[in-house]
């Protein structure tokens, strides 16, 4: 069912295009780029569930989520700007973060000409209603 509703929604997307760019809604290059390790994690999850008892997944989920949670906050605390950055520029692929650039910046644009062009056609018909009342 969840195999589904997840093939369901990728065929739908596969037809849909970027509002404002010529652009397919799902980027590909991410999409590869996150593909092999997560497949990875899903068969190493399911050996380990088969491998260990209910009770002991659930404590190991535990430690892990514990162990997790207090390493990223000592490593945030000690160098969260540099984290920032790298995280930014080298987490996703270099490609990828920079086409997200692209796009945005293009995205920008052209929402900064459809509101000056909107703002002048208002503009106009204001002046337009004060001088023939005027």
């Amino acid at each position: 069912m969840i195999t589904g509703a997840a093939g369901a929604t990728v065929y739908y997307c596969l037809k849909l295009r970027h509002p404002s760019l010529d652009l397919p809604i799902i980027d590909y290059d991410l999409a590869l780029l996150f593909q092999p390790m997560l497949l990875l994690g899903i068969s190493i999850g399911v050996a380990l569930n088969i491998l260990f008892a209910e009770w002991m997944v659930t404590i190991l989920l535990i430690i892990l989520f514990l162990g997790n949670c207090y390493f990223q906050l000592q490593f945030c605390l000690f160098c969260q700007y540099v984290f920032s950055l790298v995280v930014g520029l080298l987490a996703a692929s270099t490609k990828a973060f920079f086409k997200g650039v692209e796009t945005w910046r293009k995205e920008t644009i052209i929402k900064k000409v459809v509101s000056w062009s909107f703002s002048v056609i208002v503009e106009n018909k204001t002046r337009m209603s004060f001088s023939i009342y005027s």
